[in-house]
């Protein structure tokens, strides 16, 4: 995002958008611009009126801060965005697939581990149900200590 507009002209501005650390000081002095709120750390500027600027050097700016935050941009976002919409597509919905394929993967993965800590234990297993998305860690910890909590019951039995 390199830029944000109001056109119903309800917000504290009209045009927000970002411009560079060294042009940011030179824009605060022209009347009509101010820092934006809560984005001048990251050198963002409002425009409180259209006519702030002439229409070219708004368009001159947006140019500019569009340049900058692509500058940032990593190289195999910068490929996708070069490709033609239709080839980008195909490759947006593989990367979907494969993501969704790795998630059910872990998943899957949780599950039999939970299983596999809570073997024999019906209360700990039914207990857990709710909070496998958490964590793994999390899991192997309650677990253990359920289990050193049965070895001290079953010593103290002894």
């Amino acid at each position: 995002m390199f830029s944000m507009s109001d056109l119903d002209g309800t917000g504290l501005g009209v045009l927000w958008f970002h411009c560079g650390a060294e042009r940011f000081h030179e824009l605060l002095e022209i009347a009509g611009i101010r820092a934006s709120p809560y984005m001048a750390k990251a050198f963002w500027v409002t425009l409180e009126q259209w006519d702030a600027l002439r229409p070219r050097g708004i368009e001159a700016e947006l140019k500019l801060a569009h340049g900058l935050i692509y500058e940032k941009l990593p190289k195999r976002t910068k490929a996708v965005l070069a490709m033609p919409q239709k080839e980008r597509a195909v490759l947006i919905r593989d990367r979907k697939k494969t993501l969704a394929a790795r998630e059910t993967k872990k998943t899957k993965q949780k599950k039999l581990l939970v299983g596999k800590l809570c073997a024999g234990n019906e209360l700990l297993r039914t207990e857990m149900a709710p909070t496998l998305r958490k964590s793994v860690k999390r899991i192997t910890k309650r677990a253990v200590a359920c289990r050193e909590l049965s070895l001290n019951n079953s010593r103290i039995d002894r």
